[in-house]
């Protein structure tokens, strides 16, 4: 089984040309490999804690951490 890591880290919110295009991606890749995709985790700016940038880089890390722990 192979697992998507959906990285977002777009400030523009729902409005990003990147977003969109890698939520069609991922609706493509559950449709063609139903068996894969099961889990799609997302990292994006309501995971993080935004404003002292090294408690950013931290939780960052650790958000990373925890998701690559369950894969």
């Amino acid at each position: 089984m192979r697992r998507i890591l959906h990285i977002d880290a777009s400030y523009s919110s729902q409005s990003s040309v990147s977003r969109i295009l890698s939520q069609e991606f991922i609706t493509a890749w559950k449709m063609f490999h139903p068996e894969d995709a099961k889990d799609v985790q997302f990292v994006n700016a309501s995971n993080l804690v935004l404003g002292d940038r090294e408690q950013s880089i931290s939780t960052a890390q650790a958000t990373l951490q925890t998701l690559a722990a369950h894969w």
